[in-house]
């Protein structure tokens, strides 16, 4: 969307550049903090669109709130107009943990040790909290500049009153994570589930395949409660021992957190066991943070150390979080003029300032006398840049969005409804995937009961037609299978594709843009590198293999070709990109991939394939 059309509160703070992400209901912005110059992620939700699934967005803001360490992503500002939700975090540069999986093939054991120890740590600390993740799977672990695990998607969070030691009934998660009593619908301790789905996270870290895989819902839960994987010849014993250890179907024989933080294969070549505690100290600003903000602001340290510690989630929550990190690299800790807006930005976060200290004093005043009825809110529609002590969010202001926000997401994937058999399971009844990131399809299962409005089904805007304009699909043949194609669910794909779209869909796009050559990329996980032959004869190899699937759909644009399956209903099974770059420190062509929407497993072996065929592997 266009710069003029976001809405003041969020110009005024954030430099807002390309989409870097999408979901079903949200996407996903670059930005620039214009204090301090640092980068930032903002995801952008429409409520409309969200509908009855708002209560859940609020409810993983709440619970983003309350955590702060090393390795969960950060939550640093949320803005709230009367028709979207901006929260905005903490960027994380190196892409999704499975990307990693993906160009590695599958990793060795010490970098499956190195990144399983930040994860337990990000666990352990949530469990200690009183939460559970119940989602743990790749695709919701981001990796920042330093190859350093940052946990997101909170949205399935659950945190029962009397906290690990109180079960809960909501069974929700990714199929192929989930816990055998999750799927068998039983209630159950969040931590035990989380912990089975860190034996699977290991297992994909340790063998590149998922160790419960199968198209037909039956036979995976069915391996899922008989607890029944393969174990390559490649595994260490210590390896297998611990996934074991982990992957017990029985909870009550499974490892806890506080089990697995010592263990001696996670602890391997380390000085000192895997410590839960969060390094950042919210409780405690830092100093020298705390005297540059002062200066700013024109306030004393004492003054803004205890506004920075009201942790109101506003720009000067941000502010605060982002000098810290600058900090933390070693770089010096202050607020920059960045842009010709900075002095009256400046003149308007004096003000808020001020109102904050005044709405600080008013509240300490009327708790003393006791009144019944709390301050009110202080608004000014030039100068409300931060909001009252009592209000999670800004004041409302309307603002017009593009037509853009609220289309068919194009990143992300949307679950769609799988009802396994009631002599085994109970029923599926509803699915529901984050907003924040593009992941595998989540899914809650539940007692069989008519669904409520915050059970209301994810998988509707499936129904939204595809764009049949500018999509071509091949005609010629389906793609064969290597004998390890079962673990990546390619029956589901190429089956449906075989009895769908038979017809040619539209006409081919340009294939070249009015670029000459292809974007230069950073070498990055998702970047597989090639030979040194050139780009257009790397593009054309491309789309020659793309052209024998049966029943794809593909457009081309520029250097990047966007590729679809979908099934014989016409909904989209799989969706990603394959992008011709250069590699300018080592002078070669690369190919980019990029998993828009689909099972992510399915994702790999295609790409796989696909530059396996094309010699671009």
């Amino acid at each position: 969307m266009p710069d003029l059309i976001y809405p003041d509160e969020l110009k005024d703070i954030y430099d807002i550049r390309e989409t870097i992400g999408s979901g079903g209901f949200a996407k996903v912005k670059l930005a620039i903090h214009q204090l301090t110059n640092e980068k930032v992620a903002i995801k952008m939700m429409n409520k409309s669109t969200l509908a009855h699934d708002l209560p859940r967005v609020y409810a993983e803001i709440e619970t983003m709130k309350d955590l702060c360490h090393q390795n969960i992503c950060q939550l640093y500002e949320v803005l709230e107009t009367e028709e979207e939700i901006f929260m905005i975090l903490e960027y994380a540069p190196g892409g999704e943990l499975f990307d990693y999986i993906v160009a590695k093939d599958r990793l060795e054991e010490k970098e499956a040790r190195h990144f399983l120890r930040q994860i337990v740590s990000a666990v352990g600390y949530m469990h200690e909290k009183g939460y559970a993740h119940r989602d743990l799977k790749p695709e919701n672990l981001l990796l920042d500049e330093n190859q350093d695990i940052k946990l997101i998607d909170f949205g399935l969070v659950g945190k029962p009153e009397g906290g690990m030691t109180q079960q809960l009934e909501t069974c929700c998660g990714s199929p192929a994570y989930a816990a055998p009593e999750l799927i068998s619908g039983v209630p159950y301790f969040g931590n035990e589930a989380d912990l089975w789905s860190l034996g699977v996270l290991l297992y994909a870290l340790l063998c590149g395949f998922l160790p419960f895989d199968d198209d037909n819902t039956y036979n995976l839960y069915k391996a899922i409660q008989k607890g029944e994987y393969e174990i390559p010849d490649f595994l260490s014993k210590g390896s297998v021992a611990l996934i074991g250890q982990l992957l017990q179907t029985d909870p009550r024989r499974r490892l806890t957190v506080q089990q697995l933080c010592l263990h001696s294969w996670l602890n391997k070549g380390y000085a000192n066991p895997v410590n839960s505690r969060t390094r950042v100290k919210k409780d405690e600003p830092d100093t020298e943070v705390i005297k540059e903000l002062a200066l700013y602001y024109g306030v004393s340290p004492t003054t803004m150390t205890s506004l920075v510690k009201e942790y109101q989630f506003d720009d000067l929550t941000a502010t605060y979080f982002l000098l810290c990190k600058k900090k933390s690299r070693g770089e010096p800790v202050k607020i920059t003029n960045y842009c010709s807006k900075s002095q009256r930005r400046k003149r308007k976060d004096m003000l808020a300032i001020e109102k904050r200290i005044s709405a600080s004093k008013e509240n300490s005043e009327n708790e003393v006398n006791h009144e019944a009825d709390p301050p009110s809110i202080l608004v000014d529609d030039e100068d409300d840049v931060f909001p009252d002590l009592h209000s999670d969010f800004r004041k409302p202001r309307s603002c017009t969005l593009p037509p853009d926000f609220t289309e068919p997401p194009a990143i992300g994937e949307m679950p769609s409804t799988i009802l396994p058999p009631s002599n085994l399971l109970t029923p599926l009844v509803s699915s529901r995937e984050s907003p924040v990131t593009s992941s595998v399809s989540n899914y809650e299962i539940g007692s069989g009961k008519p669904l409520s409005p915050e059970t209301k089904l994810w998988s509707q805007s499936l129904d939204r037609n595809l764009d049949r304009g500018p999509w071509a699909n091949g005609t010629t043949r389906t793609p064969s299978k290597s004998a390890s194609s079962r673990r990546f669910s390619q029956k589901a794909i190429f089956n449906s594709i075989e009895g769908g779209l038979n017809k040619f869909l539209g006409a081919f796009t340009p294939r070249r843009s009015t670029s000459s050559h292809p974007r230069k990329v950073k070498e990055v996980a998702n970047v597989a590198t090639t030979t040194s032959r050139g780009a257009d004869e790397a593009l054309d190899a491309l789309q020659r293999v793309i052209e024998t699937r049966h029943g794809w759909m593909y457009k081309c644009s520029g250097y990047t070709i966007r590729c679809k399956t979908v099934d014989d209903r016409g909904k989209i099974v799989l969706d990603f990109e394959l992008e011709i770059c250069e590699l300018p420190r080592s002078q070669l062509i690369g190919v980019r991939r990029k998993r828009l929407k689909g099972d992510t497993w399915a994702y790999k072996k295609i790409c796989e394939d696909i530059l396996k065929e094309a010699g671009l592997d």
